[in-house]
């Protein structure tokens, strides 16, 4: 039985909230993917409920267009714990995108006061037997995820604030004191997982949105980028 997984581990310097706020945030994904192809967010709405769909811009100099979009579908929306989505692709141009198998999924656990313990995982066990025939699997080491975690600590401890509650106790998302920024980023995510930029006064808890919903590398030849 062989391992269709590839799994990194570290410990982040910010609550869960925070870090979750970044993983939801798809403006955040250029800066923290580890791989370096994603290059912008094309549906930049926060992350808010499993099946919504977000697409990002990519880039990779072994791909036949050089640019190209990926279509990611949220898997697993549970905040501030757990987080993954699965990419795919227009394939037909019919707006209908079509899923590979592989996940990309971030397991949040506190470790302590203003400390968590994130665990991200890129799991391709779903990919077809026909797709395995043209795409090697793991795609690349484990570095691009550890890369990557260290990208996600970096944002997430921007956006938190050096001062949390005394008492011995892990803060909690309305304890949370983050920069006021001019617009957007992952502000506009901690607002929606009740935290408040810049005080310590609890928010009323927010209301999940109920819109319509809004990655990284398609499948390809041997000759093609990997998928992420």
């Amino acid at each position: 039985m062989t391992n269709d997984t590839l799994e990194a581990s570290t410990t982040i310097a910010a609550p869960a909230e925070a870090v979750f706020a970044v993983l939801s945030d798809p403006t955040s994904h250029p800066a923290i993917d580890g791989t370096g192809w994603v290059t912008k967010a094309l549906d930049t709405e926060p992350l808010t409920r499993a099946d919504q769909l977000f697409r990002m811009a990519m880039y990779h100099a072994n791909h036949p267009d050089g640019s190209y979009e990926m279509i990611n579908r949220v898997a697993v929306f549970e905040p501030p714990r757990a987080i993954s989505w699965e990419p795919g692709q227009d394939r037909q141009g019919d707006g209908t995108p079509q899923f590979g198998g592989w996940i990309w999924r971030y397991d949040l656990v506190p470790a302590g006061p203003a400390r968590t313990q994130v665990t991200l995982t890129y799991d391709w066990s779903a990919v077809p037997p026909f797709l395995r025939e043209h795409i090697t699997f793991p795609p690349f080491p484990v570095d691009h995820l550890t890369n990557s975690l260290r990208r996600i600590a970096t944002a997430s401890s921007a956006i938190v604030g050096p001062a949390y509650p005394s008492g011995g106790r892990a803060p909690t998302g309305r304890d949370v004191r983050v920069p006021v920024p001019a617009t957007g980023g992952p502000i506009t995510a901690l607002g929606r997982l009740g935290i408040e930029p810049g005080r310590w006064r609890p928010m009323r808890p927010h209301s999940r949105s109920t819109s319509a919903p809004s990655s990284r590398c398609p499948a390809r030849t041997r000759n093609r980028p990997a998928p992420t």
